[in-house]
Formats: C-alpha cells, sequence, structure tokens
C-alpha cells in the first residue's frame, strides 16, 4: 500500500505510451518522436537513456517499452526484452510457427535454448520475482503453441541437471545424467560447451551468461 507521502508526491499523468524499438536505435524520427513530441517529452534524454539500457542487446533486436508521460513534461520508462515467441523463432531459425501445432512440426530447441530464453526475460519488471523453473515451463507451453518441439522436456524436469548444464565445467557430468540419444540431438553432444554458449549468444540477439 502507497503511503502518505508517496499519494501527495504523486505526479498526475498525462499518458502511457507503448512503444517498440530497436535495441540501441531509439531516434526523434517515427515512432519515437511523435509519440513522445505530442506530450512535449524530451526526446534525446529518452534516446540517450533507452541506448544505454539496451546497449547489450544485439542492435535491431525489438524491445518494447512502456513510457509514463506526466503532466509536468516528464517521463518515466520500462524496457522489457523481446517476446518469448521471438527468442524461440531465432533459437528454431525459423521465420514463423507451424499452421498446425502439434500435427505438424515448425523445428526444434533443446532445453539449454529455453534456459537462456528464460534467463534473459527474467529481467523483465513482470518476470523479476517469477523463478527461472516458472519462467521454463512458460517458455516451453509458447513452443508447443508454435509447433516447435523442445528436446530434453518429457513431461517432467530434472532441474538441477539443467542447472548444472549452465555451468561449462558440468557439461560431462550432464551426459551421465541423460540417456543422450533419447533426450539430446547428435550436433548439441558433438559440440563444445564453450561453442554452444557463443552460438547461442549469438543466435538469441543477447550475451548468454
Amino acid at each position: 500500500m502507497a503511503t502518505l507521502k508517496e499519494i501527495l508526491t504523486r505526479r498526475p499523468v498525462a499518458a502511457t505510451i507503448r512503444l517498440t524499438v530497436p535495441a540501441g536505435g531509439a531516434r526523434p524520427a517515427p515512432p519515437v518522436g511523435p509519440a513522445l513530441g505530442q506530450y512535449r517529452l524530451n526526446l534525446m534524454a529518452f534516446c540517450k537513456d533507452f541506448n544505454a539500457r539496451t546497449q547489450k542487446y544485439k542492435p535491431d533486436t525489438p524491445m518494447s517499452v512502456t513510457i509514463t508521460a506526466f503532466k509536468d513534461n516528464t517521463f518515466e520508462f520500462t524496457v522489457k526484452s523481446p517476446s518469448a515467441t521471438w527468442y524461440l523463432k531465432k533459437a528454431a531459425g525459423i521465420e514463423s510457427g507451424s499452421g498446425r501445432p502439434g500435427h505438424v512440426e515448425a523445428s526444434t530447441v533443446t532445453l539449454k535454448h529455453v534456459y537462456e530464453i528464460a534467463k534473459v526475460k527474467q529481467s523483465d519488471p513482470y518476470c523479476q520475482y517469477m523463478s527461472l523453473e516458472s519462467i521454463c515451463k512458460s517458455i516451453i507451453g509458447t513452443a508447443n503453441t508454435m509447433g516447435i518441439k523442445v528436446y530434453g522436456f518429457e513431461g517432467r524436469f530434472i532441474w538441477d541437471s539443467i542447472f548444472k548444464f549452465s555451468d561449462p565445467n558440468s557439461f560431462g557430468k550432464l551426459k551421465s545424467i541423460y540417456t543422450l540419444n533419447r533426450f539430446w540431438p547428435a550436433n548439441l553432444l558433438q559440440a563444445k560447451p564453450g561453442t554452444i554458449k557463443r552460438a547461442l549468444a549469438d543466435r538469441l540477439g543477447s550475451e548468454a551468461g
């Protein structure tokens, strides 16, 4: 519950603006310029702050930004990473999901992909209090609706093994835990952990770490 001081100092809101802006690419031009300009907000201040916050992402990664414009011409904004759908398509190497999910398989990803996406999504405001397990389950549900098969998920999770897999030094231990030919694609098993991490960072559009 808000305190009396917070209520008394709360600024009246003029509008809430929602935009999709490429990472590191905020400019006074459309769509940012017209959207903020109509409320007389400081365009250059927004662009500088937004670009600084999103510099860790690959250029042109679509970022969802929610701007609260106040009546005194000041503003605040929050930035969310791209949707899980966007990350899954990047990881799976496809442009769109299956037209018949559950019947036609569009592509495949691994639990490692899901884990890396979940770590990125955990920084979003609405996910910061969720466990990685909950976020992973949500991402797997999204993958199912897109017709993307998740290797390593057979209706249950061995979370200790997933978190061990996040440590490259434990890669060998993971091999002894799973029945590899059933759970993991051959090309993943043949790759070195460092190579996997670099490939994920490149494909997911954000640093995997």
